[in-house]
């Protein structure tokens, strides 16, 4: 029967093979990649052997630590991570066309590229309307719900930058070009992992992260803050990176809409 020490040991004999492929790519590409890389793969690989019970597996925190400090081609380069769409930034570009979503309910309109499935949403994330590929591979939420207590966008942006979250903040934009529906806006980039339930793992579902992008503004007219979601895995995220910006840029909200209240059963959170 294994121990838990021979498991401990077989993660820690995995780390290390990938640190030894870290440290060869980095002699090899001294001129592109700055050598501190080395020095926090290395601080990633000491934290990692102390970290247990958060469903993932030491090579998968490896990667998720790799995500927050490098760019993620390189990530996926080093950890050997391959795209499940195949599909390339520019042959997404070149074979995009879109038609016109109006939800005139909520009073707002979008682009979706031809060949998306239009979804249901999901109540419990105040998601009115998901847009999928063909792939399966990713998803656009556009999420709507009551902006409480918050005073401004601003004020809602800031909570990504709590500690408390339980999702790596990765990237936070709020300047005077970030905008949606030509309204100030805020934009997000940050990781989250799922860690499937009870119900889930007799079904022999595992852990998994995504990577996300979130932007959001504030209707004040209605009450209201709107948000665009983009979920997908980490490798696949700047293959339908220019798609999904040409849909945020769609985006509009228009006439004056039905001022949203909050269903207790509902979350504003990522």
């Amino acid at each position: 029967m294994t121990s838990p020490d021979d498991i401990h040991i077989s993660n820690v004999s995995r780390i290390n093979s990938k640190l030894k492929i870290i440290m060869a790519y980095l002699r090899t590409n001294t001129k592109s990649i700055p050598m501190g890389v080395l020095f926090l793969s290395t601080i990633t690989v000491i934290s990692l052997m102390s970290q247990h019970g958060n469903g993932l597996t030491p090579y998968e925190q490896l990667y998720n630590k790799c995500l927050s400090v490098s760019p993620s081609n390189l990530c996926d380069f080093l950890f050997g991570k391959k795209s499940t769409s195949n599909l390339s930034n520019s042959t997404l570009l070149s074979n995009y066309s879109a038609l016109t979503y109006n939800n005139k309910d909520y009073g707002f309109s979008i682009q979706n590229p031809l060949g998306w499935t239009v979804g249901q949403g999901d109540s419990e994330f105040n998601t009115v309307v998901r847009f999928v590929p063909a792939q399966n591979a990713a998803s656009i939420d556009i999420r709507i719900f009551p902006k409480g207590d918050y005073k401004s966008i601003d004020e809602y942006g800031d909570t990504f930058k709590e500690a408390k979250n339980e999702y790596k903040l990765l990237k936070y934009y709020r300047n005077s070009s970030t905008t949606l529906s030509d309204k100030p806006a805020f934009k997000v980039i940050y990781l989250t992992t799922h860690n499937p339930s009870i119900i889930e793992k007799t079904y022999d579902y595992e852990s998994f992260t995504s990577k996300v992008m979130m932007v959001a503004t504030m209707a004040p007219e209605r009450d209201s803050i709107y948000a665009l979601a983009y979920f997908t895995k980490p490798p696949d995220f700047d293959s339908y990176l220019p798609v999904v910006e040409k849909m945020i840029d769609s985006f509009q909200i228009y006439g004056k809409g039905p001022i949203i209240h909050r269903d207790n059963s509902s979350s504003s959170s990522p």
